[in-house]
């Protein structure tokens, strides 16, 4: 049962909330002509009243399963969503943490554990700590072989 509402209410609406933020954020970034630029539309600074609390709401969900909801089968993709949900509230020390967490505590699911690397690194190049975000993407190579 904890598997069931753990996936089909509280990771399906928290993941929709995140997904619409990002989209609206995205939206409302403006690139600079004037500077390279980026492949990624990183959050700058604090995101607009509405979707901080969209983010706020998808994370206090998912914390649902984090803590309740401990024997089923999706805490990995809760913690996943709270760290991009940190990522786009522009806290990028946190979700480099929860990241990490990730990557250290769940290594088996091969898919999961790239995504957690690439979200890991784009987390670090916000803070400008190349050498560690560099270090995750050769992490994610090793994952990349045959």
């Amino acid at each position: 049962m904890q598997n069931l509402t753990a996936r089909y209410n509280i990771l399906y609406n928290a993941r929709i909330l995140i997904d619409e933020s990002e989209r609206l954020l995205e939206e409302a970034y403006r690139d600079d002509y004037t500077r390279l630029i980026p492949v990624f539309k990183e959050p700058v600074g604090e995101p607009a009243g509405t979707e901080e609390q969209n983010l706020d709401k998808a994370i206090a969900k998912l914390n649902v399963i984090v803590s309740e909801k401990v024997s089923s089968q999706y805490v990995d993709d809760a913690y996943f969503l709270i760290a991009r949900a940190n990522h786009l509230k522009s806290g990028f020390f946190t979700a480099a943490e929860l990241f990490d967490y990730l990557y250290r505590s769940y290594p088996d699911d091969r898919e999961k554990t790239l995504m957690t690397l690439a979200w890991k690194a784009r987390s670090l190049t916000a803070l400008q700590n190349y050498a560690e975000a560099g270090t995750a993407l050769d992490s994610a190579e090793k994952y990349l072989g045959p």
